[in-house]
C-alpha cells in the first residue's frame, strides 16, 4: 500500500513537471516572517512564523527590531519598503532589544514558504498581466485522474490568497476540503498581491482591471498542458466559483469563455448600488436596529450613494456637495473606500448588472446561500439569479439554502447568538474552523459530478 502511494505521488510529480516549469518569470518573494507592532523604541515582533527569514535568523516573538544592516528602522512602512528590496540569500544583520538588552544576529534572506495540501499537490505558476505577472496557485488532488477544476475567485478587497502562513484560514480549509472531494482548485492573486509583480496595485485599480486579471487567469488555466502536451482542463471540466462580489464577475466571464458552470457563494443580484442600498435595510434589521432608525439612515445615505456610485462624484466633489461627514467616515486619505478598494473601483463596478449577464449565460449555475449570511442579509439573491438563468435556459440553474451558515463558510446557532458573538469579539479563526460547514464541499462536489 505504501509503495502504491509513493508511485502515485511520483507519477503526479512527473505529470505536473510541465506546470511547475511555467513559473519561470515570477520568483517567490522574500519573507520576513513576523507579525509587527510599532512601539516607542522600534518594531515589536508579536509573532514569528516558521521557515522564514526572521525565524531562521533566530528572532523571537517579543523582540523589538531597531536596525537592519546597521540602518535604523523607525516605522513599519519603512521596514516593508526594505523587505521589498531583499533578494533570496542576501546577508542581513538584525539589531534588536530582547529582555532589555541590545543584541544582533545575522542570517540569509529566505523565500516565502509554499502552501501545502495533505490531499494533493500545490503548484505555483504565473499569469502574464499588466506589464508583469500575477501569481497563480493550482492544487491538484492526488486521488483522482483528470479531475474537474474550480477557478476560485475571491470576493471584495485587497488581500493575498496564498495561505502559506495561515493553515487555519477558513478559505484554505474550504479549498483543501474541495481537493479532498477530488476537485482541483485554481486561484490567482489580485494585482500587486502576494508574489504578483505588475504595474498597478490592487488598491489603485478599478473594477475593469480586476475583471481583466480574472479573464487572463482563466485564459491561462485553459491553456495549461500535461507533460504529454494534452490540455489539462477541457472546457467541460472548468467551473467558476464566484465568492461574494465575484458572483458579479462570473457571468461576464462565462459570456466570454466556454465553461461547464458557475457556483456562486454569498452573491449579488443586480447592481452594486442595488445591493448596497438593500443592505442598509436588510442587514440592520438582522442587527436588531429599530425600523424608524433604519428608515432615517436610509434616507440619509441614498442621495450620498447615488452621487457616489451612480453620478460618479469624486470624494472631493462629494465633500463640496455637503457630504463631508460621510466622506470622512467611509473614505480613507488614499481615496480608498473603507480601505477595500480605490473609490473608482466601485463606480466602474456599478456599471455592471449581474442579473442582465446571468440572463444571457448558457452554462450550469448553482447558487449557495447561507441563511445566516449578514453580508448579503437575505437569500433572495440566489433565487433571483436562478430565475434569471432559467428564463431562457430552463433547468440550467438551481439554488440551495444552507441553514445556520454565514458568509464565511461557518455555522452559528442563530442570528441572535451570532450578533452576541460578534459584539464580544469571539468570532476568530479557531471558532470559524471549529464550526466550518462540512456540507459545503460535499454539495459542490455532488453538483459538479451531476453536471459532468
Amino acid at each position: 500500500m505504501i509503495l502504491s502511494k509513493n508511485i502515485a505521488q511520483l507519477v503526479l510529480f512527473f505529470c505536473l513537471f510541465t506546470l511547475n516549469s511555467l513559473a519561470q518569470n515570477l520568483p517567490r518573494k522574500v519573507s520576513f516572517g513576523a507579525a509587527l507592532e510599532k512601539v516607542e523604541n522600534g518594531i515589536k515582533l508579536t509573532q514569528v512564523f516558521n521557515n522564514t527569514t526572521a525565524n531562521e535568523a533566530g528572532l523571537k516573538a517579543g523582540d523589538v527590531l531597531t536596525k537592519i544592516n546597521q540602518k535604523e528602522i523607525k516605522n513599519i512602512p519603512q521596514l516593508v519598503d526594505k523587505i521589498k528590496l531583499w533578494k533570496v540569500y542576501d546577508t542581513l544583520e538584525f539589531t534588536f532589544i530582547r529582555n532589555k538588552k541590545t543584541c544582533s544576529v545575522s542570517g540569509l534572506a529566505k523565500s516565502i514558504p509554499k502552501e501545502t495540501c495533505k490531499y494533493g499537490t500545490t503548484i505555483y505558476g504565473e499569469v502574464p498581466f499588466d506589464g508583469g505577472y500575477l501569481r497563480s496557485i493550482l492544487t491538484m488532488p492526488s486521488s483522482v485522474k483528470n479531475p474537474p477544476v474550480i477557478f476560485f475567485m475571491q470576493g471584495v478587497g485587497c488581500a493575498s490568497i496564498d495561505f502559506y502562513n495561515n493553515e487555519s484560514s477558513i478559505v484554505k480549509l474550504l479549498i483543501d476540503e474541495l481537493v479532498a472531494q477530488g476537485i482541483a482548485v485554481y486561484r490567482i492573486e489580485k494585482p500587486g498581491m502576494g508574489d504578483s509583480n505588475n504595474k498597478t496595485h490592487c488598491l489603485e485599480m478599478d473594477y475593469d482591471l480586476e475583471f481583466e486579471a480574472f479573464n487572463e487567469g482563466l485564459k491561462t488555466l485553459k491553456s495549461l498542458k500535461s507533460a504529454k502536451g494534452n490540455i489539462l482542463f477541457p472546457d467541460s471540466k472548468i467551473v467558476l466559483f464566484g465568492e461574494s462580489l465575484s458572483s458579479m464577475t462570473a457571468p461576464y466571464l462565462a459570456l466570454k469563455h466556454k465553461i461547464k458552470g458557475i457556483i456562486n457563494w454569498g452573491g449579488i443580484a443586480g447592481t452594486w448600488f442595488d445591493y448596497y442600498m438593500s443592505l442598509q435595510i436588510n442587514q440592520k434589521q438582522l442587527f436588531g436596529v429599530n425600523q424608524e432608525d433604519i428608515e432615517k439612515n436610509y434616507k440619509k445615505l441614498k442621495p450620498f450613494y447615488t452621487d457616489y456610485l451612480v453620478n460618479n462624484l469624486t470624494p472631493a466633489q462629494l465633500k463640496q456637495k455637503g457630504y463631508s461627514e460621510l466622506v470622512d467616515k467611509y473614505f480613507r486619505a488614499d481615496s480608498t473606500w473603507a480601505g477595500l478598494h480605490h473609490y473608482k473601483y466601485f463606480q466602474v463596478l456599478n456599471k455592471r448588472n449581474s442579473l442582465d449577464a446571468y440572463a444571457k449565460v448558457n452554462c450550469m449555475v448553482l447558487s449557495l446561500a447561507g441563511k445566516h449570511d449578514i453580508h448579503t442579509a437575505n437569500t433572495q439573491w440566489a433565487i433571483d439569479i436562478t430565475n434569471a438563468v432559467n428564463k431562457l435556459n430552463r433547468g440550467n440553474a438551481s439554488y440551495e439554502l444552507l441553514p445556520n451558515t454565514t458568509h464565511h463558510y461557518y455555522k452559528v446557532p442563530s442570528i441572535k447568538e451570532y450578533n452576541k458573538l460578534r459584539r464580544a469579539n469571539k468570532i476568530n479563526t479557531s471558532y470559524m474552523k471549529a464550526n466550518f460547514d462540512n456540507d459545503i464541499p460535499k454539495i459542490i462536489a455532488n453538483w459538479i459530478k451531476s453536471v459532468q
